[in-house]
């Protein structure tokens, strides 16, 4: 059931997202990987060459002489897209589609890997491909060569990013997803698809296209502020804590700091010790929790909402991460241990609102919580609680206590181009 509904928020008028494998068949056995299929609807594949003409369709015809049993050659028979010939190969005076082009194509820092019919990520927990059908449900390319399209927008196992083709500059539009949602009888479907659409709002809210100049005396771009706020409302369904930081981290960025604090002073009563995390096992604690008659009346998405205390997630390029962070996202995006952020963001609140006292208990706070480990379970997410506390420590002129907090983070992620450590020191060496 989550797997059709993630798969029906994915899709939209440009593709169909489909979740195959072990998990498409509703097993989650140890060690699978996640396979999705990516179906785009603008090329279709045909048997023979007789097809009928639909604008803004390309159209590939199957040639299976000379090839493998269950492998077929796709020659194009008519072209609506500028770039196609660019992942096809010249042979006399037809043109094919090209399997090594099209995973070179694919390639990003995200999947990197050829894995078959697939692209996958370097730890093997992905495997993406994105098909042509139109009556028959293949991969297709060459000889043992499948072929695979480029897939960007598949962030990870319950999240897909929202197609900015259905988005207007600072108008989001979730209303189909909405009307999905409300057109269930089923609750526990109606469940799903909540937080699904607070997934997907987290993310859209992020999207670089969202003007970040409000002016408030202006009627219609007021309008579009509280159509934000609304869609950050919508994201505070998915764990306890994380869509009320995004909402704080909005205020913040508005340069409402006692609002932003009051939220905070929320979410940090949020993060106690008998929540859930992510990445650790369930202690024997949870079990004994979870099986209180109050929870199992519960379904998995309320359980979530109520008792996990996810990261604080910011895209590539976020328009809600603190200017402060802003170089941290510039590659890729980043998720904050949810304490980490919280302190942090505390700090930077009573730093513009030039309270010393304040700045130092949040700076002591921070400094525990990263000491102590509270929600954070790997070693990149010590670095880069390590990294923020180095910056909350520049930022209040302490350089020698940045310098040990940036050294420390180096220790944890010996990466030059993913921590941003290494410049940082550089930087206050330099002075």
């Amino acid at each position: 059931m989550m797997n059709t509904v993630r798969d029906n928020l994915s899709s939209d008028n440009i593709a169909a997202a489909i979740t195959s494998g072990s998990f498409g068949e509703g097993l989650e056995m140890q060690g699978s990987d996640l396979d999705i299929m990516q179906i785009f609807k603008f090329h279709e594949v045909y048997e023979g060459t007789n097809i009928p003409f639909k604008p803004g369709i390309s159209c590939f015809t199957m040639e299976t002489d000379d090839t493998q049993l269950g492998y077929t050659r796709l020659r194009l028979l008519h072209n609506n897209h500028w770039d196609l010939p660019n992942i096809c190969e010249k042979r006399g005076n037809d043109l094919y589609l090209s399997g090594s082009s099209c995973k070179q194509m694919a390639s990003s820092n995200f999947l990197s890997v050829v894995h078959g019919p697939c692209i996958s990520d370097k730890k093997g927990h992905y495997d993406l491909a994105v098909s042509l059908h139109n009556f028959y449900k293949l991969f297709i390319g060459r000889p043992k060569e499948p072929f695979c399209v480029r897939v960007n927008w598949i962030e990870n196992l319950l999240c897909s990013i929202i197609n900015p083709a259905d988005c207007t500059t600072c108008e989001f539009s979730l209303q189909k997803r909405l009307w999905n949602v409300l057109s269930f009888k089923s609750s526990k479907i109606t469940y799903l698809y909540w937080y699904y659409v607070s997934k997907l709002s987290s993310n859209c809210v992020q999207m670089p296209f969202f003007n970040e100049t409000f002016n408030y005396g202006n009627k219609s771009t007021y309008m579009e502020y509280k159509k934000f706020i609304s869609t950050l409302l919508r994201n505070l369904r998915h764990d306890a804590v994380s869509g009320w930081l995004l909402l704080s981290s909005f205020f913040y960025k508005r340069k409402q700091y006692k609002l932003a604090l009051y939220i905070l002073q929320y979410s940090l009563s949020k993060c106690t010790s008998e929540k859930m995390q992510r990445f650790r096992e369930l202690s024997h604690m949870y079990c004994e929790l979870i099986n209180l008659s109050l929870f199992r009346q519960m379904t998995t998405v309320q359980l979530l909402k109520y008792l996990l205390v996810d990261h604080a997630v910011f895209s590539v390029n976020s328009t809600l991460i603190p200017t402060e962070l802003q170089v941290e996202v510039r590659l890729e995006r980043i998720g904050i241990p949810p304490l980490v952020y919280a302190h942090f963001l505390r700090f930077l609140c009573h730093y513009h609102l030039n309270k010393p006292q304040q700045c130092r208990d949040s700076i002591r706070d921070l400094k525990l919580t990263v000491v102590e480990n509270s929600f954070i379970a790997k070693p990149i997410e010590q670095a880069s609680s390590y990294r923020i506390l180095g910056i909350a420590f520049q930022l209040t002129g302490d350089k020698e206590s940045a310098k040990q907090a940036f050294t420390q983070s180096i220790g944890l992620q010996l990466d030059p181009v993913k921590n941003s450590s290494y410049s940082r020191l550089s930087l206050i060496n330099s002075m």
